[in-house]
């Protein structure tokens, strides 16, 4: 079976819509639990399509990082108490709201990616709820087949991808292969936990090791062609490439 691949996902993020339009995005958790975007104060005609990469110092650096996503969601929920341990203890999700916040600023809404087309308003209680069955299913070596592919049922659909060629040949003999399209972050999640299950995907960390903990994997999402990728960004790599020079001196 070939490897799954994915359709990278919408580069207008929320952060850069912001500053683009000069703007502020205003989230607010309601008593009710319910994740309100007060949109901006000068709101877009539509979602600008702005490119993920930014320029830093001259580079240009894919920001922010979400190929593993999953991983990070496990990480920062095995930091907090569970879902189990809420109901028992009735907790609140006081200690998850700064995590959402965080997570909406750069990348936007979880379920749509966009924050100017969420269908369905979504509680606080909700993306803790996702967020978990992902940081289980990621920490886990067999999910079950059931949950992944009822969750990209859900979530992502089938497209044709066409493949690289030059211009000739794709004229004369077009191709493409199947990919899953996202409809939102959760099913970029399960894409990539349905990847580390079917296609042996494994990480390694970043090569910054001065205060990056993104991993990296070991065939990237959009197709297998290119160098091994060794840092998460051109951000890390100039950041490693400045420590080493500054310790030779």
């Amino acid at each position: 079976m070939s490897a799954i691949r994915l359709v990278r996902p919408p580069s207008g993020h929320t952060l850069n819509i912001n500053k683009k339009t000069g703007g502020e995005l205003d989230v607010k958790v309601q008593d009710d639990g319910l994740i309100k975007y007060d949109l901006y104060s000068k709101k877009p005609e539509k979602f600008v399509d702005i490119s993920v990469e930014t320029k830093i110092g001259g580079k240009v650096s894919p920001y922010p990082y979400y190929l593993d996503m999953h991983r990070a969601i496990a990480k920062k929920l095995s930091r907090i108490p569970s879902a189990w341990l809420r109901t028992l203890n009735a907790a609140p999700f006081d200690d998850f709201e700064p995590i959402v916040l965080n997570f909406i600023e750069n990348y936007g809404d979880f379920f749509t990616f966009d924050i100017q087309n969420t269908n369905q308003e979504q509680t606080i209680k909700d993306w803790f709820m996702e967020w978990e069955a992902i940081a289980t299913a990621s920490q886990i070596s067999h999910p079950s087949d059931d949950d992944i592919n009822k969750r990209l049922v859900q979530h992502t659909m089938p497209i044709i991808s066409p493949n690289k060629s030059s211009s000739k040949n794709k004229a004369a003999h077009p191709s493409g292969s199947l990919a899953l399209f996202p409809s939102g972050w959760i099913g970029w999640c399960w894409a990539l936990i349905a990847r580390d299950k079917y296609d042996n995907i494994t990480y390694k960390p970043c090569a910054n090791q001065h205060g990056c903990d993104k991993d990296i994997p070991s065939i990237p999402p959009f197709g297998t062609g290119g160098r091994k990728q060794k840092f998460c960004s051109n951000r890390c790599k100039l950041a490693n490439r400045r420590k080493r020079i500054s310790s030779e001196n």
